[in-house]
């Protein structure tokens, strides 16, 4: 592998054949922080550096659900949009045990397939499955969350103005909501007049931390001036407008 590294590198060459001129090489390695020094590759030495510009590049949980939007099946995706933990292993491994990675879930979803994945939980076939290929406990989490599934507040709700759904939420919950909201794009079409209204009922419910990064949400569809000024402008159940809410949210702020 180093050896083909170098004759590519140095060499502009592979099993004899010349690269175009054109061409601009790549290479990435497991390695530094977060546990990379656990991965069994031979480190780099000097000579091998200086042929390169090195980045270090650490991709966050929401660069890969931004990835895996189409590219995993919908539950997987929901699951790790409501459990940051269980996308990759954060500590030290043990020999020989499995652990979840980005891309041991895709692995997964590619196995599931279009299978029923309500009826492999309820017959113990999902959690099998599920453990060989990210380990027990995120088999576990798995299974609990597929069972209890169709419990999950959605963007059509919201848009049907069923927002009570979410007078229990943690902010966690709100986040993973925002997420769906922003996979869906639903912001790309130009809202009617009442899903309009529902929109603004559950933003002034949203905690200000988290209002802002909702407006963000809108602000990225292609319809933002028909959606943004329609949730600015409609008129609440209290007879306020979400308007007036992003007001102090802002004046909290400053």
């Amino acid at each position: 592998m180093r050896q083909g590294i170098f004759e590519l590198r140095d060499s502009r060459k592979i099993a004899s054949y010349t690269l175009h001129e054109d061409t601009v090489i790549f290479a990435c390695v497991n390695g530094g922080g977060d546990h990379g020094d656990q991965y069994q590759v031979g480190e780099m030495d000097p000579a091998e550096l200086d042929r390169y510009t090195v980045f270090d590049v650490k991709p966050t949980v929401e660069d890969w659900l931004a990835w895996a939007d189409g590219n995993v099946s919908q539950v997987i995706w929901d699951f790790i949009n409501d459990n940051h933990s269980h996308l990759e292993h954060n500590d030290d491994y043990e020999p020989n045990k499995v652990y979840p990675s980005r891309r041991s879930w895709e692995r997964l979803s590619k196995a599931l397939g279009n299978q029923d994945i309500k009826a492999l939980a309820n017959s113990g076939i999902l959690y099998h499955l599920t453990t060989g290929f990210v380990g027990f406990e995120a088999a576990v989490s798995l299974v609990d969350y597929v069972k209890n599934y169709n419990k999950i507040v959605t963007v059509e709700e919201i848009l049907e103005g069923k927002h009570a759904l979410t007078k229990d939420f943690s902010i966690n919950d709100h986040n993973s909501l925002i997420e769906r909201f922003k996979q869906s794009k639903v912001f790309d079409r130009k809202l009617d007049d009442q899903e309009l209204v529902n929109v603004a009922e559950y933003f002034v419910r949203l905690p200000s931390e988290l209002g802002m990064v909702f407006f963000s949400v809108v602000s990225k569809g292609s319809e933002v001036s028909h959606n943004a000024h329609g949730i600015h402008t409609a008129t609440l159940s209290d007879g306020s407008t979400a308007k007036d809410y992003l007001m102090r949210i802002l004046a909290q702020n400053q």
